[in-house]
């Protein structure tokens, strides 16, 4: 256990796992030609020199006369305390601003692409990890979306109900004969349907969550686009908001 915390806390100072190894078998040998280290680190000699010498760089190995061959060192350890205990105060100084230039930059929208079926589900399943959640509103054509792979989207219908995630959805006339919209009270979801008219408006999907939209497109390739953008959030809230108020 100790070893591992002295392996993570090496890491945060920046020395990779390679590093790390010859690093600590140098610090248990005390003095030691490369051999011994390679021996004791598990690694093959060539490397063992050539990760010695990158310490030594580094100004935390030190070259020791001992006879004709060349044996190594640890310097002082207080080296690398000192550094990280003045990185962890940078830190606790700069926290404030970092995390209002965080802030500051929120209003910038982020999008993400995602291509082909398994991109798709795994953003369903992404959906449902998002902590926080407890609503977003939906514009779909039901029924394509469940055939594009009925038993992960009628799982998903299930999964997402059992977390507590309410949806409005506003569907085309085409999804009302769906097995499962007799069951929309215990899917935690709350529907209402275009008229007839307006079932071949569209063929996708639009979801209106609280800091993001995302766009599924499925009529001639299947991708989406996951847009972080409160501009974009609230005019597509303003226009599921009218449609809802307008259909039944």
């Amino acid at each position: 256990m100790v070893k591992e915390k002295l392996k993570s806390a090496l890491r945060g100072y920046g020395l990779n796992d390679r590093e790390t190894g010859v690093y600590l078998a140098l610090l248990e040998l005390g003095v030691a030609n490369g051999h011994e280290v390679a021996e004791k680190s598990g690694m093959i000699r060539t490397t063992t020199y050539s990760l010695l010498e990158e310490l030594k760089r580094k100004g935390l190995v030190t070259e020791v006369e001992k006879g004709k061959i060349k044996h190594y060192s640890i310097e002082n350890p207080q080296k690398i305390i000192t550094e990280m205990e003045e990185r962890n105060k940078l830190i606790k100084e700069t926290r404030g601003e970092l995390l209002s230039l965080y802030q500051a930059a929120e209003h910038r929208p982020i999008v993400r692409f995602y291509k082909g079926l398994e991109a798709i589900k795994k953003l369903h399943d992404d959906i449902l990890k998002e902590r926080g959640l407890k609503q977003y509103d939906i514009l779909t054509a039901e029924a394509d979306w469940l055939n594009l792979d009925k038993e992960f989207f009628s799982s998903f219908l299930q999964r997402r109900a059992d977390r507590g995630i309410h949806t409005r959805l506003i569907l085309d006339s085409k999804s009302k004969g769906l097995e499962h919209q007799e069951k929309n009270k215990q899917l935690n979801r709350e529907v209402r349907f275009l008229p007839p008219e307006y079932q071949d408006a569209y063929t996708s999907e639009v979801y209106i969550m609280p800091r993001k939209v995302i766009f599924i497109a499925e009529k001639k390739e299947l991708l989406a686009v996951e847009i972080e953008s409160m501009d974009i959030v609230e005019a597509q809230q303003f226009l599921f908001n009218f449609l809802w108020n307008n259909t039944k």
